[in-house]
């Protein structure tokens, strides 16, 4: 066999076919949030947050931006040197991040 660099690369991390991961299924509503009006809780106070990513970047208060029947509600931080977001992401989690990860539901922001 002749391989590729990237075959060979593939094999030497582990990834190829017997490796590859099915996609992961569409992202469903969060069954608590059908349950919860946003409107009744349009400002949430996060504090506490350490790290490099704490006090200026997590901790404060989010107002809520967007509402919609079928998804969990965006928050957005209220002032702060940064634009901040609390959204529900792919792997149906609760993250703070960037508009960028916010918009594509990234884990790990």
């Amino acid at each position: 066999h002749i391989f590729t660099h990237a075959q060979r690369m593939w094999a030497m991390w582990g990834f190829g076919p017997d490796t590859a991961v099915a996609p992961a299924a569409a992202p469903s509503k969060d069954p608590a949030w059908a349950q919860v009006d946003a409107s009744a809780c349009p400002v949430l106070q996060i504090r506490g947050a350490t790290g490099q990513f704490g006090d200026q970047w997590t901790n404060g208060r989010y107002d809520v931006e967007v509402t919609h029947p079928e998804m969990a509600p965006v928050y957005v931080l209220r002032g702060g040197p940064f634009e901040r977001f609390l959204y529900f992401d792919s792997d149906h989690y609760w993250r703070v991040g960037s508009c960028e990860y916010k918009d594509q539901e990234k884990a790990g922001a």
